[in-house]
């Protein structure tokens, strides 16, 4: 027999059955290969990408999500669902290692693979001759074992993250300057030749969370952290930065920088330069500083911070951080274009959606800024970002797909750009090349969160749905305050018919975020399915005081009066949708 004895059950390798004790399963066709490989390379510690190569044919066939799925599966159906695992082990930045027991007479059915598929092949020699080059010459930091390259355009190149720099003045009220100083550097820092660095949203994620360096690294997968701390007191800043390798933590180098607080960029260079000594890579030629104002420095990073919350209440907070920066600078282009898409969202989360005739007078002014930004600076990353953004909402998707190729020339390690254009592919239909751009966008930029979501949305495209949703219920227990998760969650478990759940993360979205009229909208839509059509009809009462015969207002009417059969009413609405 070729079986494995696991405890209190039993696990066929020959037909996927496992039986036991009020057990009886059957492991699905990619589980029970992987299972096989796995009990092959018994006690080997097998990377992700081998396994992704081995089992799915090839990198690009699966994706991370697809592993974390099958091996969450597989433990369930072996019993191995307590910490530690016992049976399938992570080893952290390492892989998977089987250390069960071994099967009875294995050897006749389970043959470890000899070749490594061809596309597989052909994607994992260059980098690991790539990362043996880098190894050469690179900082003593990133000695270590091996691991095969991530897919995306930087494979295997050293990674570092950079961390939300802390606030140390007396007074505790500059946070706004130390968050632009750890902007600028990730800047600089995305500059190296050779050298990935993690986004400024993953970075920022873990500004409160009390993780170890160890631990960062892990949830990063990178091998060095940038720290530090911002002490100011009067026009004089004290700069503490210290480069630290995850896996010893041991400090690599640490520098204090005293200096007048109008010289902050200059500071910032010489950490880069640092860096970059360290690492021995070659800075590239240096983009266009930003302006020297330290206020316009601090307001600009502030509004970046709230923008990325994605709530009603953070967008407004960032118009007002992008309005001051316009107050002190004019002709800032990068502050037009942000103030333009904190409008944006402000106005999808409120339920004031640009084509609706209430919200003409704010279309306006958000296009008055794309364009103002673009005569500013029309090699701007995020003014053509703005500008692809224009060309998406007109159905331009030739333009659309040009101006954010553009933006990514112009800023390669920037997740954001990368992150726009796998989504606007997305909603063309071309969800393979989707699915690819977004996965590099996640690399780049790991605890992205509105990646996450966007990764979540590809993976339903492509008819993964059990990815998809899996990665929405990670995401909304990891952050149960994004309200996106939440969003996302009710629209496909509404589709897959578990309206009870989806309702239930519908209204958690209100209590997140009360001040939304889009969330009451999307309720009403919900309930209506559901058969609660009394509260899908007060969900629209209450969205029609805020937008009162807005284009969705008469939506959601329509849909309300054909739950209740009333179509002469639901005709007579439709009817003035097309006005609307």
């Amino acid at each position: 027999m070729n079986t494995i004895h696991l405890n209190d059950r039993t696990v066929d390798l020959a037909t996927g059955a496992v039986a036991g004790p009020g057990v009886e399963d059957v492991l699905s066709a990619r589980v029970l290969q992987l299972l096989r490989h796995l009990v092959a390379h018994r006690g080997e510690v097998l990377s992700r990408d081998h396994i992704l190569a081995a089992v799915w044919g090839h990198i690009e066939a699966a994706s991370d999500d697809s592993l974390n799925v099958a091996i969450s599966a597989l433990r369930r159906s072996l019993g191995d669902t307590a910490r530690p695992h016992r049976i399938v082990q992570t080893r952290p930045r390492r892989g998977y290692a089987y250390i069960g027991p071994e099967p009875e007479q294995a050897d006749e059915t389970v043959e470890a693979p000899t070749v490594v598929p061809q596309r597989a092949r052909s994607r994992l020699v260059p980098g690991l001759v790539l990362a043996a080059v880098l190894a050469t010459v690179a900082f003593a930091a990133f000695r270590g074992p091996h691991e095969p390259p991530a897919a995306g355009p930087a494979a295997g190149k050293p990674r570092v993250a950079v961390l939300p720099f802390e606030d140390f003045s007396t007074d505790g009220d500059h946070l706004g300057f130390a968050n632009g100083l750890t902007d600028q550097l990730l800047h600089s820092l995305a500059q190296l030749d050779g050298l990935e660095v993690i986004a400024r949203t993953s970075s920022y994620a873990l500004r409160e969370d009390d993780l170890t360096v160890a631990e960062i690294g892990e949830r990063l997968q990178v091998r060095a952290v940038l720290e530090g701390s911002v002490q100011r007191s009067g026009q004089t800043v004290r700069v503490v930065a210290q480069l630290i390798d995850v896996e010893t933590e041991a400090h690599l180098w640490s520098r204090t920088y005293d200096r007048p607080a109008g010289e902050i960029l200059a500071i910032q260079d010489q950490v880069a330069d640092t860096v970059a000594e360290s690492l021995s890579v070659t800075l590239l030629p240096r983009a266009a500083r930003p302006p020297v104002n330290v206020a316009v420095f601090e307001e600009l990073a502030m509004g970046r911070y709230e923008l990325d919350k994605f709530t009603l209440e953070a967008a407004r907070a960032a118009q007002v951080h992008f309005e001051r920066v316009l107050e002190l600078e004019p002709d800032h282009a990068d502050a037009h274009a942000l103030l333009a898409d904190a409008l944006r969202v402000a106005a999808v989360l409120g339920g004031r959606a640009f084509r609706s005739n209430q919200a003409v007078a704010d279309r306006e002014r958000y296009l008055a800024l794309i364009n103002r930004s673009y005569e500013l600076d029309p090699e701007s990353s995020i003014v053509l970002q703005a500008r692809a953004s224009v060309a998406f909402s007109r159905g331009d998707a030739e333009a659309t797909i040009r101006t954010y190729r553009r933006a990514i020339e112009l800023a390669p390690g920037d997740a954001d750009p990368r992150g726009l254009l796998g989504r606007a592919l997305w909603r063309y239909g071309r969800h393979d090349e989707s699915l690819a751009e977004l996965s590099i966008a996640g690399r780049l930029d790991p605890l992205n969160l509105e990646i996450d979501v966007w990764l979540a949305d590809a993976f339903w495209g492509v008819g993964r749905a059990e990815e998809a949703v899996a990665r929405l219920r990670r995401g909304a227990d990891r952050h149960p305050d994004y309200p996106r998760y939440h969003d996302q969650l009710a629209l496909y478990l509404t589709r897959m018919g578990q309206g009870a759940e989806a309702m239930t993360h519908n209204q958690y979205l209100q209590r997140l975020d009360p001040g939304s009229a889009r969330f009451r909208y999307q309720a009403g839509a919900l309930m209506a399915p559901l058969g609660a059509i009394d509260r899908a009809e007060a969900c629209a009462q209450a969205f029609g005081t805020d937008e009162p015969d807005s284009f969705f207002d008469r939506y959601l009417q329509q849909l309300i009066a054909g739950f209740r059969r009333d179509f002469e009413r639901q005709q007579s609405v439709f009817e003035r949708m097309r006005e609307a």
